[in-house]
């Protein structure tokens, strides 16, 4: 299961990455998206019209929020026929932010999988957003506003190895499920490189902000920031709950974490009720824009509601 000998050698990491994303630019939006998470926007009076302002550059994500404003969902009652104003005041501008920031990542990278299952990767990356966030509010951490797209993106490089090296990548997947050694090391002997490691690229070649792009760098081992480790039992709680491929040592939920849990989101089920309906909403969503761009985004053939229209809508 080893490269050949004569295997022509792969480029660098950091070549790779930039491919990557030269192949796939992120929207201008999610750009501004992350520009709001500065401290005390979402406290201000006027943080609803910045992030309706910010939504209405895009209009993809203008209609693929109202869709999912009007989708199946536990916020479905508050949003269906509220504007994105009303919204962030009734919701909070973290729900709706995160939401807009949920399904700009997602539409905006369209990457063809085989070895690696696109929905659950990004059931998963949805699951660690969430406690991502949730909990760095709860311990009050320093650089708490890029919580979720640290979670978004902290393993993003996974989903773009495949990319870069599919018969490589089978390779590894196959002895990591198999429990053929540290999952790391059998990356790098079937790639050449981690998963890890071209997120960590990749997040420079985006050329993403300096502390979303440290918070991510921490789980790595090498002097985690206090957002790192929020990320890190964020992770290692999403694997325990079965969000994420189960191989080698057991994970347990980390104990705060599941407090956060049990009062924000009302326990696991109701966490997990969250994460399948923003997740099955942002992907019908983006799926009907890709379809129908210059339609409006109706999906009641498959048992969706379509939202109000009398202005952008939001989770």
């Amino acid at each position: 299961g080893r490269p050949n000998e004569g295997q022509a050698a792969m480029p660098s990491v950091d070549l790779i990455a930039r491919d990557g994303a030269s192949r796939y630019p992120l929207p201008p939006v999610l750009y501004r998206l992350l520009s709001l998470n500065v401290p005390g926007v979402e406290d201000a009076p006027e943080a609803g019209a910045v992030l309706a302002e910010v939504v209405a550059l895009d209009r993809d994500l203008v209609r693929r929020l109202r869709f999912t404003s009007g989708a199946e969902g536990p916020w479905r009652t508050r949003t269906e026929h509220q504007p994105l104003g009303v919204a962030v005041r009734d919701l909070g501008f973290r729900r709706v932010h995160t939401a807009a920031l949920a399904i700009t990542v997602i539409g905006g990278l369209p990457v063809k999988t085989t070895v690696v299952d696109y929905l659950r990767f990004w059931r998963y990356s949805m699951a660690v957003a969430y406690l991502t966030q949730s909990v760095a509010y709860h311990r009050r951490v320093e650089g708490v506003e890029f919580g979720a797209a640290a979670g978004l993106f902290h393993d993003v490089g996974r989903l773009l190895m495949e990319d870069a090296d599919p018969d490589g990548m089978r390779r590894a997947r196959e002895r990591q499920v198999a429990g053929e050694g540290p999952w790391l090391d059998v990356e790098r002997e079937e790639v050449g490189f981690t998963a890890y490691e071209l997120t960590m690229a990749l997040l420079r070649a985006w050329r993403f902000p300096a502390p979303m792009i440290e918070a991510v760098r921490g789980i790595g081992g090498d002097a985690p920031t206090p957002l790192s480790e929020v990320l890190r039992d964020a992770m290692l709680t999403a694997r325990a709950l079965d969000f994420a491929t189960k191989t080698g040592r057991r994970h347990e939920v980390v104990p705060d974490v599941q407090y956060v849990i049990d009062r924000y989101f009302g326990g696991i089920s109701g966490f997990t009720e969250r994460v399948d309906a923003m997740l099955g909403a942002a992907m019908i969503a983006i799926s009907y824009t890709a379809d129908d761009p210059d339609g409006t985004i109706t999906p009641s053939a498959r048992g969706q509601q379509p939202a109000a229209k009398s202005g952008p809508g939001a989770l």
